[in-house]
């Protein structure tokens, strides 16, 4: 199977993140290998994490690519993930291997892993363990936001013509975010195979009307 797969028509397609990645591949050729039986094992086994979980674990540290997917991965990235779909992930699929049965010839159940050797060992550190927890990051950088626009705004009413020039500048500046991220998410959601950008609730606050502010906040 490896050695067909290799072969110029057929090592490429489509890539999915997390359906049809470089680890899913190699978790369907071991199973191709065992006749269904990983899958039988593992996909009846739930876990605790979900893809959006997985997801914002592996970006610990890095706020603005953080901050990006999780507003772009819609409600399918929130499902309960099996054991079998957590293998997108291949640490995580290297450690659920190591507790999966299997039958042998004469139908008895035997471990899938026998021995393990290290081949190599990354010098990095571990992943982590569980997302990191930005939530008061983003609230205070929200309460922030609204209150110097809120001062600029009384400033501004009392006739400061600076103030009003900045006031304007900043909220037309974040219809402009909010307007082109909600259009991007419908177009991701309608236009693209990115299944798990659909039925995105953050559309409620990316509202891509937004748009029309970017006229009616400088009139």
């Amino acid at each position: 199977f490896v050695q067909w797969n290799a072969l110029p028509e057929n090592k490429f397609y489509r890539y999915d993140y997390y359906r049809d990645n470089c680890s899913t591949r190699l978790r369907d050729a071991i199973d191709h290998a065992l006749s269904g039986q990983l899958q039988t094992s593992t996909v009846s086994r739930m876990t605790t994490g979900t893809y959006r979980w997985h997801t914002q674990r592996l970006m610990t540290g890095d706020i603005p690519l953080y901050t990006g997917v999780t507003l772009a991965l819609g409600h399918p990235a929130d499902k309960p993930l099996s054991m079998w779909e957590e293998m997108f992930l291949p640490v995580r699929m290297a450690n659920d291997l190591r507790t999966v049965n299997i039958a042998d010839s004469l139908g008895s159940q035997i471990p899938l892993i026998r021995s393990e050797t290290a081949i190599f060992t990354a010098g990095r550190p571990p992943e982590p363990a569980a997302p990191p927890y930005y939530l008061p990051l983003f609230v205070a950088a929200g309460i922030i936001f609204a209150a110097v626009l809120v001062l600029l705004v009384r400033s501004a009413e009392g006739g400061n013509r600076l103030t009003m020039f900045t006031a304007t500048a900043l909220a037309t500046l974040w219809s402009l975010i909010a307007g082109v991220a909600g259009l991007a998410l419908v177009f991701a959601w309608f236009f693209t195979k990115h299944y798990f950008m659909g039925r995105n609730e953050n559309l409620m606050h990316f509202d891509p009307l937004s748009i029309v502010l970017l006229v009616l906040i400088p009139l």
